[in-house]
């Protein structure tokens, strides 16, 4: 949006003051998000937004008569790992996420890691070292 604003209704662009209105669409929300999702189940849901968050063009991507996995591997370079426990999801499991994404020939991935009970500090750390990380707890995920 900015370089339409910049190049094309800035002041001296041809364009300047010919706008009638603008409109400033964000993301769904969770609960407008599963109304989308009909099929999926409530955890399969959580788990979709968690990844794509309420971005209609993401949501579009996904396919509810696909699993969560089949959606995920579908969606970019983006490789994703969710840990049900009750205990917090170490560094090896970050690790072994990392080293099964380095199997494909992809330059540009990101790796999601969904918790039920959270991250270790070394799993923290780790995801902050390599900047191409997402980490998500269920409870991130329901505070939205």
């Amino acid at each position: 949006m900015s370089y339409i604003e910049d190049h094309v209704l800035a002041y001296k662009a041809p364009l300047y003051g010919r706008r009638t209105a603008q409109m400033k669409i964000l993301p769904f929300n969770f609960e407008e998000t599963c109304l989308y999702f009909k099929k999926l189940s409530d955890e399969d849901k959580t788990l979709i937004y968690g990844v794509v968050g309420g971005t209609p063009q993401y949501l579009l991507q996904m396919n509810d008569n696909l699993s969560v996995e089949d959606n995920m591997f579908r969606f970019w370079h983006r490789f994703a790992e969710c840990k049900w426990t009750n205990e917090k999801v170490d560094l090896n499991v970050l690790a072994t996420l990392a080293k099964r994404s380095r199997l494909f020939p992809y330059k540009n991935v990101h790796l999601y890691l969904f918790s039920k009970s959270g991250f270790t500090k070394g799993c923290i750390d780790e995801a902050n070292r390599m900047g191409n990380v997402t980490l998500a707890s269920y409870a991130d995920i329901v505070a939205q």
